[in-house]
């Protein structure tokens, strides 16, 4: 169900981030590709192995060398949050129904405000306090009671999210919920985020009049996503070609550093699988995102190697382990 609104609070089911710009089939050096409809979360390509001595290849580039390792997952394979975007996020799960209007709501006198009835970014005016301006499910705003939610955390009734946020729903995994940000700009979003997503309305097209931020998550942390959820890194497709990070819906996987797979599916929450063999008929395993330089990401007995054009994301230089 696409409904947005669901009293007490404002609740977007089976929602589709759709990206603003057209998505490419698959991403670069294996990455995902910006979320069109949920996607999957392959990994990098690798140039040599980490264990020849040369450092990785640029993850931005695609190298058909059979010598040379390659995410094992297809990018067509996986699903990733439905309140990711159109395959960035986060090419499954598409929206069913429209959004439905939600249940008496209206707008309340506030603060004088530079926008009507009122705004969606932080911070916001318009509303009454203790109340947030919304959408509903045709684009229009309107005031309803707030919480104290923020980005990337479990929200529902009685866990309502604060002014500037919505509460989305994944269809990769009904109940999964995170609070998510409107905004007008990437300077809107957190440093490793991007300003590019949109709601589906459940026919294909999208609801006007708001945007949202991919969650500002770390891949080698696995901190700021919800429960049931991972962190990872999302392409845009070209021209753009930008990296960011989002949450999308992660099943419990037995796959950790260094564990056999056949797809990032196999792997833990904050591991992709990768063929450093360069075939993925063997040797695909589970490998962690991690930081260059701290090594944090990393267990032990595995290092964390760079790829050989630097991955930067919020002024943090991400690699991999093994």
């Amino acid at each position: 169900m696409n409904r947005l609104l669901q009293s007490p609070f404002f609740l977007v089911t089976a929602l589709v981030l759709v990206t603003t710009e057209a998505c490419a089939s698959g991403g670069r050096g294996g990455f995902e590709p910006a979320p069109e409809p949920p996607g999957v979360v392959p990994g990098e390509d690798r140039s040599e192995t980490p264990d020849s001595g040369a450092k990785p290849k640029d993850p931005g580039a695609q190298d058909q060398d059979a010598a040379n390792p390659h995410d094992a997952a297809n990018p067509n394979d996986a699903t990733i949050p439905d309140a990711a975007a159109k395959d960035a996020s986060p090419q499954d799960a598409a929206p069913t129904d429209d959004a439905s209007a939600p249940d008496g709501g209206t707008i309340d006198p506030g603060p004088m405000c530079s926008q009507t009835p009122c705004s969606l970014v932080a911070p916001q005016c318009g509303c009454a306090t203790g109340n947030a301006c919304v959408i509903d499910g045709t684009g229009a705003r309107l005031c309803a009671a707030a919480g104290t939610g923020d980005e990337g955390q479990p929200c529902g009734a009685g866990a309502l999210c604060r002014p500037g946020q919505l509460c989305l729903a994944y269809p990769a995994s009904t109940t999964l919920t995170m609070c998510a940000a409107f905004c007008n700009t990437d300077a809107d979003c957190g440093s490793r985020a991007l300003c590019r997503t949109t709601l589906g309305d459940g026919t294909g097209g999208t609801i006007p009049g708001a945007t949202f931020c991919t969650i500002d998550c770390d891949p080698a942390e696995q901190t700021g996503c919800a429960p049931g959820s991972e962190c990872t890194v999302y392409l845009e497709p070209e021209p753009s070609a930008r990296f960011f990070t989002d949450c999308r819906a992660k099943a419990a996987a037995p796959g950790t550093q260094g564990s056999a797979c056949s797809t990032t599916d196999d792997c833990g929450a904050g591991y992709r699988c990768l063929d450093f063999n360069g075939t993925t008929a063997g040797g695909t395993e589970c490998s962690h995102w991690c930081k260059v330089g701290s090594g944090t990401g990393c267990g032990a007995g595995s290092t964390c190697f760079p790829f050989a054009t630097p991955l930067s994301l919020g002024g943090i230089e991400y690699g991999y382990c093994r």
